[in-house]
């Protein structure tokens, strides 16, 4: 008990040790570029910025014309599916009427 005394448990630690390092990163040499306005006026950039919004334009009306032919393609199964139910429930009236002659 008297090393308990001996050290003090406490003081070991404090708050300080489990605080993140503060690391201030000097700036690096493209840092001006990425917060300029003057990329954004780059007929270079600009050229890429429109060729991708036609690109999302075309994807977007090409995903309407696949949902409208799928739509449709719906359609045309579920009127399939009915006139097969109407058939089997008339083949099936058919033979009911057949047993019961």
């Amino acid at each position: 008990m008297e090393a308990e005394e001996e050290f003090d448990f406490a003081s070991d630690s404090s708050d300080d040790d489990y605080r993140l390092p503060v690391l201030d990163l000097p700036p690096r040499p493209h840092d001006h570029e990425a917060g300029g306005s003057s990329s954004a006026s780059d007929p270079a950039l600009l050229a890429i910025l429109e060729g991708m919004r036609a690109d999302q334009r075309r994807a977007a009306e090409e995903q309407v014309r696949r949902d409208r032919d799928q739509a449709a393609i719906n359609a045309a199964m579920q009127a399939r599916q009915d006139e097969l139910q109407r058939q089997l429930l008339t083949f099936q009236e058919q033979q009911l009427a057949f047993q019961a002659e």
